[in-house]
């Protein structure tokens, strides 16, 4: 997740460089990572140097990477420079987008070139190539680098070099349907969904995309480094659409979905606000999703709710209590969940998931763990209902998810304010939150754009405790969109 933001074109030889020297072999993993600029060798680069003296050198792994040239046909993506020594070179689901050479493995040309090169071995899998000058490009002898499932469009070459690749036969010429060229998000229908190699998955690509959340969403993986499939959006309570303590959810994604995993926040806009226990269900009568109020409160035209309905797959799942009534939290025992200490988790009751009872429960809840397990609980101590039913979301942190504290620096009366870089200044995204157990106790809370801020904050009525802990959850691919401008310092590439 590092970014390296360059804005002059040629201005710097690397974005990001690894060399292995003396004894040593590289193990290097880099993933995640936005580099933005046209950069005199390469964006990201690993090098066997001459004094490299193991055999291989390095086993280099490069995934999920987000390269966009500053301008059209400059400079080269990912490389691979051959000394020596020989090197294991993976790259997988990365998005290169501009330059001159998108992917490149060459024998290195300084530092006393080597006389007797040894070859690069490995595999170049599920990458979004678009708009370079040339794709692949393979410039040392021996060189034995497979290729497969990956997406060529609009390159002036797809190959190129003394020993130019073979292309595989899973290999893609179409266009990709991106959002833009400088943002590479897939769209609706985009080819690369679902089409990528699940080899990947077998060699531990990173759970999370380069936007930060889930890697593997819908029914396969996706080519490039934006995974596409999760629905992000706000609703808001009107006359039209409240009938007694709920307001029915109009939206495509949403309507006739009863199986669907919707997740909810408050928000609270103007003067609409409604700090009380909520859930959602499935009218059956409109065949629609609504949000309710669990004390059966009338709802009140102006309320609005932040809606996440992440796409299926690991981490999305119906979890119901087997409580007995009598314990006021149940244990999540899904995979996700078991052994993995830092998830970060979502949840919103579901009164009538398919073939279940409708109950309800009108208290807050909350995210916690004990001895290693993660559960949902009551916060406010009251037992849970058996059968109480649950859409829980889980994801590992990333920069579009992680755990916000309440602080003497962030609380300013009930408020706690969160300061971060993505979301400052970003009314237009729709961030989850969900209280996590201590501090906070049995307290209610929404979410607030604070405009006299440029901050989101969370907002409760009753003090905000320091030491307050919630997860939060974004969608990265929200964030950048409504940014629309990303760099205000007007480095958007020149295609």
């Amino acid at each position: 997740y590092n970014r390296v933001l360059v804005a002059d074109t040629n201005s710097s030889a690397y974005g990001m460089v690894f060399s292995v020297s003396s004894d040593a072999t590289l193990g290097l993993s880099v993933e995640n990572n936005l580099v933005r600029g046209s950069f005199v060798f390469c964006a990201i680069c690993a090098i066997v140097a001459e004094t490299a003296s193991a055999s291989p050198a390095g086993h280099v792994l490069m995934q999920n990477n987000v390269l966009i040239a500053r301008d059209f046909g400059i400079g080269t993506g990912l490389r691979g420079l051959a000394g020596e020594r020989g090197m294991y070179f993976q790259a997988n689901n990365n998005s290169i987008v501009g330059y001159s050479r998108a992917i490149s493995v060459t024998t290195r040309f300084f530092d006393n070139p080597p006389l007797f090169p040894a070859a690069f071995s490995g595999m170049l899998i599920n990458n979004l190539l678009i708009h370079n000058t040339t794709a692949l490009f393979i410039d040392d002898p021996g060189t034995s680098l497979s290729n497969r499932h990956n997406l060529f469009w609009a390159n002036t070459n797809n190959i190129g070099g003394e020993v130019p690749p073979i292309l595989g036969v899973n290999s893609v010429f179409a266009d990709p349907r991106v959002f833009d060229p400088t943002m590479p998000f897939l769209k609706p229908g985009s080819p690369a969904i679902d089409a990528a190699s699940l080899i990947s998955v077998l060699l531990d690509i990173p759970p999370t995309d380069a936007a930060g959340n889930r890697r593997v969403r819908g029914p396969g993986l996706d080519i490039g480094a934006y995974e596409f499939g999760d629905d992000w959006l706000s609703r808001r309570a009107h006359s039209g659409n409240i009938t007694a303590n709920w307001f029915d959810l109009n939206h495509p994604a949403l309507n006739g979905q009863h199986s669907a995993r919707v997740l909810a926040s408050p928000r609270f806009r103007n003067t609409a606000s409604n700090i009380r226990p909520f859930g959602v269900w499935f009218d059956d009568w409109v065949s629609r999703w609504a949000v309710f109020n669990q004390d059966l409160s009338s709802m009140q035209p102006g309320v609005e709710y932040h809606l996440f309905i992440p796409a299926f797959g690991p981490g999305n799942f119906l979890h119901q209590a087997s409580t007995g009534g009598i314990d006021p939290s149940t244990q999540l025992t899904d995979a996700s969940t078991i052994n993995n200490p830092d998830a970060i988790i979502l949840a919103t009751q579901n009164w009538n998931p398919p073939g279940a009872l409708a109950i309800y429960n009108d208290n807050p809840i909350a995210i916690g763990s004990s001895s290693g397990n993660w559960f949902i609980a009551n916060s406010n101590g009251q037992s849970m209902p058996n059968n109480a039913a649950f859409n829980v979301y889980v994801q590992q942190p990333s920069p579009t998810a992680f755990v916000h504290v309440a602080d003497e620096f962030n609380r300013t009366g009930s408020y706690t304010i969160i300061n971060h870089p993505l979301l400052n200044n970003q009314p237009c995204v729709h961030p989850q939150v969900v209280a996590r157990t201590g501090a906070f106790g049995g307290r209610q809370f929404d979410i607030e754009y604070r405009s006299d801020l440029q901050r989101w904050a969370i907002y409760s009525p009753d003090g905000m405790p320091e030491g307050s802990r919630f997860n939060v959850v974004f969608s990265g691919r929200q964030q950048a969109i409504c940014a629309d401008t990303i760099f205000s310092d007007g480095f958007e590439a020149d295609f």
